[in-house]
């Protein structure tokens, strides 16, 4: 005699893998896309050289202009996480009340919820990583002379 769980015990392992895959596969994408914001921010960093160099032969001090820059870029990593947010929420909303049918009702699982807690871990690691990031590149920058920065 089996039980009901001994018997479907593939299925089972098989929702278990599915379950991890989705989350490696979730987290690699998370992974290139914050890769890509660090790409963005230090592009706009070495791109900025010449503003870097007006600003400091008119005398802005070294320590404003790297608050300047790295509160700059991480305006931009915000701006772009507030909009991350308000796009999944949306998708969310549309995932949990328009019924997409393509499957057999048996696979459908209707219970999405939202994980606040994981995205306020994720959204503070992104922060935290974005202003390392504006603040080294900005670093980085303004170690060379201004005469470096000023050429074209």
């Amino acid at each position: 005699v089996q039980t009901w769980p001994e018997k479907n015990s593939a299925i089972f392992f098989a929702l278990k893998m599915e379950k991890v895959i989705m989350t490696t596969f979730l987290s690699l994408a998370g992974l290139i896309t914050l890769l890509a914001i660090a790409s963005l921010l230090i592009l706009l960093m070495v791109q900025k050289k010449k503003e870097l160099g007006i600003l400091m032969a008119m005398g802005l001090p070294l320590k404003k202009l790297r608050i300047l820059f790295a509160s700059l870029g991480t305006m931009l990593c915000v701006c772009a996480m507030v909009g991350a947010f308000i796009l999944s929420s949306l998708v969310l909303i549309l995932l949990k009340y328009v019924p997409l049918s393509f499957l057999p009702h048996l696979y459908q699982d209707k219970n999405i919820e939202f994980n606040l807690w994981f995205t306020a871990i994720l959204g503070v690691a992104i922060f935290i990583i974005s202003i390392l990031i504006c603040s080294l590149s900005v670093y980085s920058q303004t170690k060379r002379s201004v005469t470096e920065l000023l050429k074209i």
